[in-house]
């Protein structure tokens, strides 16, 4: 999916953690959150985030570009 990305924003959702003993009453995507976690911290995923051009953001960093943007009235870069 990362591969075939076009310019812009795009949002990926992943909830990492480490599920204990109390998360599956908590969350029933339990054991999908330490898959996700596995994921984050894969060394082909940090590769493919650079090979790809990639950058990875919050949403604060999102709102700080748009608020700069709609102060300037040229998009942030």
């Amino acid at each position: 999916m990362l591969k075939t990305l076009k310019p812009g924003v795009t949002m990926v959702i992943v909830h990492c953690s480490r599920p204990t003993d109390e998360f599956p009453l908590i969350t029933s995507s339990s054991s999908l959150r330490l898959e996700d976690l596995k994921a984050m911290i894969d060394p082909e995923l940090r590769r493919t985030l650079q090979d790809e051009g990639i950058k990875m953001t919050t949403w604060r960093e999102l709102k700080e570009r748009r608020d700069k943007a709609g102060k300037t009235g040229a998009p942030a870069k």
